[in-house]
């Protein structure tokens, strides 16, 4: 177990301190943990059942892993809050020994020959577990810089190291979905967000800006084509600007997206603004 400094050395402080007070992390664990249930209605009971369970031992992790950092903070202060460190650290440490055993269950389905289950189980696990780093980097722990990131490497390998097949089909529509997709760079949506992330697009919105909520003619038109994009493009920027619809083109409605543009900025050192940064935590409170 490393140093309760070298906790304290790793996270955005700002965000930190924000959720170390009046319990605000709980709570958003608790809201991201009871959305991501929301989201397995459509899939079949056997799954939901298990992949709920996963969830529950997710939310108890980032509780866990919030709470030590948050014990690192409160030792000068607070002596016994040693007792609350340790207990922390020995209680991750149980869940993420817990783990492979979901992992066993993507083998076993797939010995069993239900390669629809494992192919969707494993892409499931995969996926959650991204979102809970994704929901650690929000509550401002960096968790590359963490000295739980070995632990979380080697957890992600785990899940990972099944080779199941290169196609899997949905077991909610039966479609079948090449795994090997086109890069998320190339997605429209991800390039239109990545101008909101980086505040490129904020800041050509208030060059346009005449008055008090007034704009200069043709202004979403403007900015799209001034950050490169074809006309056809406007109505991301629009819908993503007005932020009144849940339509897909709406970036700041689309929490999946969101944690993907963010995650991407993470692994390439690409600061996220503030605003993009208020969005995501109000899609996940």
């Amino acid at each position: 177990m490393e140093e309760p400094e070298k906790y304290k050395q790793s996270v955005l402080l700002f965000d930190f301190q924000r959720y170390n007070s009046d319990g605000k992390y709980y709570e958003l664990i608790r809201s991201w943990r009871s959305n991501e249930i929301e989201k397995l209605a459509n899939y079949p009971p056997k799954l939901q059942h298990l992949l709920k369970d996963y969830l529950f031992l997710l939310e108890d992790l980032a509780n866990n892993i919030f709470e030590l950092y948050s014990a690192s903070f409160r030792l000068e202060e607070t002596p016994a809050a040693f007792n609350t460190f340790n207990l922390s650290y020995l209680k991750i440490e149980a869940g993420l020994a817990e783990l492979p055993k979901y992992v066993q269950v993507v083998s076993e389905n797939f010995k069993q020959q239900k390669v629809e289950d494992a192919l969707y189980l494993q892409r499931m696990l995969d996926i959650l577990f991204n979102d809970l780093l994704v929901l650690l980097q929000i509550l401002g722990i960096k968790t590359k810089e963490s000295p739980l990131n070995k632990a979380f490497k080697a957890a992600k390998k785990n899940i990972e190291r099944l080779k199941i097949s290169k196609i899997e089909k949905h077991p909610a529509n039966d479609t079948e979905v090449k795994t090997n997709k086109k890069p998320i760079e190339e997605n429209i949506w991800f390039k239109v967000g990545l101008t909101f992330a980086t505040g490129k697009a904020q800041e050509l919105l208030k060059k346009h800006k005449i008055g008090q909520g007034e704009y200069v003619k043709g202004y979403f038109s403007k900015i799209t084509k001034e950050l490169g994009f074809k006309p056809t493009d406007r109505v991301y920027f629009s819908q993503t600007f007005n932020n009144t619809t849940s339509d897909n083109k709406n970036i700041y409605s689309q929490l999946e997206k969101l944690h993907q543009i963010f995650q991407y900025c993470q692994n390439h050192n690409i600061k996220v603004v503030e605003d993009f940064h208020k969005h995501l935590s109000k899609e996940t409170t």
